[in-house]
């Protein structure tokens, strides 16, 4: 199955553009997240490995931006692991 969300989010009064994609028979997942007007500069990219369910790793940043778990949360993937 394949999950796919691209949406905007407003944080302190940046725009942020977040993408989530999974693809569970893979067992991988990549995220994107910028901020739209180039504010502030910044820019989110990794990939995403799944045992199941259960996010097992990530890469790319030091911690997963808060609309990228919130995504996987929605789509009842388990974090704890993290």
């Amino acid at each position: 199955m394949n999950y796919n969300k691209r949406y905007t989010t407003e944080k302190n009064g940046v725009t942020y553009d977040c993408e989530v994609n999974v693809n569970t028979e893979e067992s991988y997942g990549s995220f994107e997240v910028y901020d739209v007007d180039e504010s502030d500069g910044y820019h989110a990219e990794g990939g995403l490995w799944f045992e199941g369910n259960v996010l097992r790793d990530y890469d790319g940043v030091y911690e997963l931006p808060e609309c990228v778990k919130a995504t996987l949360t929605q789509w009842n993937f388990n974090l704890e692991e993290i």
